[in-house]
C-alpha cells in the first residue's frame, strides 16, 4: 500500500524528531553579553540517538517533490490504484495522447 496526496504524488517520507549530542571544542566556552554561553563545536559531527527517533505529528508527511501534507490530505492506495493515479496525472499533464 502507498499513501498518495490529493495531487496524486506519493508520500515517501515523514518528518522525524530525534536527539543527538555534539562535542564542544576544548577551551572554547565564553560568556556572552546577555549572560548565555557561547562555544564552538569540535567539528566531528553529531552523535545521533536513534532510539529517540519519532515521527512529528501533524502536517509532516512529505511527498516525492518535498512538499508536506497532513494525514487528511492523503489516501491509501494499492499497486493497481497507484498505476491508475499515475496514468491520470500523465494524461492531465499532456504526457499521454
Amino acid at each position: 500500500m502507498y499513501l498518495i496526496t490529493r495531487e496524486g504524488t506519493i508520500i515517501e517520507r515523514t518528518l522525524e524528531r530525534l536527539l543527538g549530542t555534539c562535542t564542544l571544542e576544548e577551551n572554547s566556552v565564553e560568556r556572552a553579553a546577555d549572560g548565555s554561553y557561547e562555544f564552538r563545536y569540535d567539528g566531528n559531527g553529531t552523535d545521533v540517538d536513534w532510539d529517540s527517533q519519532e515521527a512529528v505529528v501533524g502536517k509532516h508527511l512529505i511527498d516525492t517533490e518535498g512538499d508536506e501534507y497532513a494525514d487528511s490530505d492523503c489516501a491509501l492506495c494499492d499497486d493497481e490504484d497507484l498505476e491508475l493515479v499515475e496514468a491520470a496525472i500523465k494524461l492531465a499533464e499532456g504526457e499521454l495522447a
